[in-house]
């Protein structure tokens, strides 16, 4: 059963220990575990894993795996249940409602997968979320699952979707291998990105690709040396066909050869434009009203971080440092209504 206007019968099974946890996601059901429930919660409590996140809906399309039924058995089997959806920003409305009827699937949270469909659709981003917590309310657990380099992709509404109303939690899919990077610079460029949006981090490694034991267990051991409440793996189905599971269930440590995470702060100046600059303008504008919501860091823009830091007392720089940030982010953002594409 979908939601229906004013209903709230899955916020109330809604938790954050659902993400604050040790995940596995779930692609395709058929080739996990062939989709028997049992045999999935007997593999994920022998390799020290929580939750699992099923996909259930593919933009407005809601999928036939999963099903009510399927959320109570893994649920009394001791897991906890999250539905991901892949979210394209076609239809904002109609695929708000396919991840509601998944939350009143008895899903514990609610993981938005959106990726490059989703690149200058902030109208459609807003809509989305506003349509999904005007039923669930603002304390159900959202997460974003997206790109890990916001500098890479200045067109996403990281802003919306990580902005006040939207997710609670950002899974930055830190692919490693794909990316075609180190694990330790994965960890410190994904951190330093994202940080500014002040959202909990819980990083998404792989286990495709054929990854070694080693590497997984770096990732491990840096999720915990980066201070993230959980981690979760891409996907199940790697992990059975790559025999990954030992190295999913080995002990979480903070590494010892590691001089502690990358602190630093992205450093926005004149020229610069995207949604990080968005992000700033939002909040340069609660204390200079005639800021505009542009995404370019212009002369206004610079004139008004000036004054910022001056009356602050921060070194005047006319850039973003981390002192700025940190005083800049003690502001609420203005609220931007996004216009509707014509």
């Amino acid at each position: 059963m979908l939601f229906g206007a004013g209903s709230a019968s899955g916020a109330t099974s809604g938790t954050t220990a659902s993400l604050e946890n040790r995940a596995v996601w779930i692609w395709d059901l058929s080739r996990s575990d062939g989709g028997d429930p049992a045999a999935i919660a007997e593999q994920a409590h022998a390799s020290g894993v929580g939750s699992v996140f099923i996909k259930a809906a593919d933009g407005a399309t809601p999928l036939r795996q999963f099903t009510p039924g399927l959320v109570a058995t893994l649920r009394d089997d001791g897991l906890y249940v999250c539905a991901w959806v892949y979210a394209y920003g076609v239809h904002p409305a109609l695929e708000a409602r396919a991840a509601l009827g998944a939350i009143d699937d008895g899903a514990q949270c609610l993981i938005i997968d959106a990726e490059a469909q989703y690149q200058g659709r902030y109208w459609a981003a807003q809509t989305y979320l506003r349509d999904i917590r005007a039923v669930v309310g603002e304390a159900y657990p959202l997460a974003l699952a997206s790109f890990p380099y916001v500098h890479d992709h200045p067109t996403f509404p990281y802003s919306v979707f990580l902005g006040p109303g939207g997710a609670q939690f950002d899974l930055p899919q830190m692919y490693w291998q794909s990316i075609g990077t180190s694990i330790d610079s994965v960890f410190a460029q994904t951190f330093v990105d994202n940080r500014i949006f002040g959202r909990t981090i819980i990083p998404v490694g792989q286990l495709f690709g054929a990854p070694t034991p080693s590497e997984v267990v770096r990732f491990r051991d840096l999720t915990v040396a980066y201070g993230a409440p959980g981690i979760s793996w891409w996907d199940w189905a790697w992990t059975s066909q790559m025999h990954m599971w030992d190295s999913v269930d080995a002990l979480l440590n903070t590494p010892g050869h590691f001089d502690g995470p990358d602190m630093l702060w992205p450093a926005l100046r004149e020229g610069y434009r995207g949604d990080e600059v968005l992000w700033l303008q939002e909040h340069l504008a609660r204390d200079f009203p005639a800021q505009r919501i542009t995404g370019l860091f212009a002369g206004q823009t610079l004139a008004d971080l000036d004054a910022f830091q001056s009356q602050h007392g921060l070194a005047v720089t006319g850039e973003t440092d981390g002192a700025t940030w940190q005083a800049l982010l003690e502001l609420a953002p203005v609220t931007v209504d996004w216009p509707a594409p014509r």
